[in-house]
């Protein structure tokens, strides 16, 4: 696989704070591209988040990690309960079943995220935030008292993305095409910006060594547990799959070098 070498996504959203609008405006559109390709070849990711999106040398994104991706019949439904908590759309914390809206929820946090500075239902305490998840209103902060600039039309998707209603969720009839199709993404030439011919709003400064400062440090600590290294909920069944194959494939490996 090619290095990524800005890194993930998340570690200059943290030294930054917040995107200006443009800014979310150019990553959300590459998301939408990309989940949209995704849910073509009849796929969601289900775990969308900003430490599993990677920055190249360019500016561009690169959608990563795909253990939870799965792949689903039209019109089915799955029922597992999984992602991250902060990204889990209502449907998942219910068990209701969930279709390919989850990661259409998940770019509505991510997009509110992005701007505003942190998401919409946070909660420290897990049992609050997936309450807030399932009943509370999405709320724009103050924009004199925190500084903060944002147009009507990122108000209006972040809300139609976040619907609680599946069914009725932007991008839930029309997928990727739907969204893009919002006036908020008017300015977006998709021809353009899918073969990497626009002006990236944030360029990134690399030193002529390459080192970990784009990613999560806790994955260059060989004492690092898996906890520490995740946050992304996996039913222990799947758990355990994990480590068998982890297993074998270290027995694999002993057996190669003897070889």
């Amino acid at each position: 696989m090619p290095f990524i070498r800005g890194g993930e996504l998340y570690k200059i959203f943290k030294s930054r704070k917040r995107f200006n609008e443009e800014t979310v405006k150019f990553y959300a559109a590459q998301i939408t591209l990309a989940i949209g390709y995704l849910h073509g070849k009849s796929i969601m990711h289900r775990d969308l988040k900003l430490e599993n999106l990677l920055v190249d040398e360019k500016g561009f994104l690169k959608i990563i990690d795909y253990g939870l991706a799965k792949t689903l019949p039209p019109q089915a439904l799955s029922k597992t309960f999984c992602g991250t908590p902060e990204y889990l759309a209502p449907e998942m914390v219910t068990h209701s079943g969930h279709d390919f809206s989850v990661d259409w929820w998940a770019l509505g946090i991510l997009m509110y995220e992005m701007l505003i500075g942190v998401t919409p239902f946070y909660n420290r305490e897990r049992k609050l935030l997936l309450l807030k998840i399932k009943q509370s209103k999405v709320v724009f902060p103050d924009k004199n008292k925190y500084k903060i600039d944002y147009s009507d039309d990122f108000v209006d998707v972040v809300l139609r993305l976040l619907d609680k209603d599946r069914s009725k969720r932007l991008g839930s009839n029309g997928d990727a095409q739907e969204i893009m199709a919002h006036p908020f993404f008017a300015s977006i030439d998709v021809n353009k910006l899918m073969n990497e011919q626009v002006e990236v709003p944030m360029k990134l400064n690399f030193t002529e060594n390459a080192n970990e400062s784009g990613f999560n440090s806790k994955f260059f600590n060989s004492k690092s547990s898996a906890k520490d290294l995740c946050e992304t909920v996996l039913p222990k069944a799947n758990q355990d799959k994990l480590k068998k194959n982890a297993n074998a494939f270290d027995q694999f490996a002993k057996t190669s070098r003897k070889i």
